[in-house]
């Protein structure tokens, strides 16, 4: 093979990666000793330029037990970011958090309502989207409005 292959495994206080086939380990990041933290969740994205647009760097984002997020490039899992995103107190955000393939997450911030971020400058959260309702029309409300228009008009109904 001229390119090897490489598997990334997360546990709750460490990421490594080992090369294949023979599952030596190449790298490693240990959250707990340099954080004092747990993981919760990670995901692989992929974040575009907004300066180039064939441009996109693949990174491993990794949420902990205290709300934040790490970036770390793949392989070499050398930290690019680390942001405060969720409160540490707001365990279920921390529980319910998700990521899409483009870098951004959803967490709940109550029973029915989705807190939405973004990783990357190319994919913005502002909401763009517009719900239409159409509700039928009742035939008998209509007729009545009408009889009653027209009885306001002419001072008098005839059926």
């Amino acid at each position: 093979m001229t390119n090897p292959h490489s598997v990334l495994i997360a546990s709750e206080e460490q990421l490594k990666v080992f090369s294949l086939p023979k599952v030596g380990a190449k790298t490693k990041f240990k959250l707990t000793a340099h954080e004092g933290c747990r993981v919760r969740r990670v995901a692989m994205v992929t974040v575009c330029s907004t300066a180039q647009e064939d441009y996109s760097e693949t990174s491993l984002v990794c949420l902990t037990n205290l709300g934040d997020l790490h970036l770390f490039n793949v392989p070499a899992l050398r930290p690019q970011v680390r942001y405060d995103c969720i409160r540490k107190e707001d365990i279920s955000g921390i529980a319910s958090c998700v990521f899409t393939k483009n870098g951004q997450g959803f967490y709940l911030i109550s029973p029915s309502e989705y807190q939405r971020f973004s990783l990357s400058a190319k994919v913005i959260t502002e909401p763009l989207c517009t719900v239409e309702l159409e509700r039928p029309l009742e035939t008998r409300s209509l007729h009545t409005n009408i009889r009653s228009l027209h009885t306001l008009t002419s001072g008098h109904y005839t059926h």
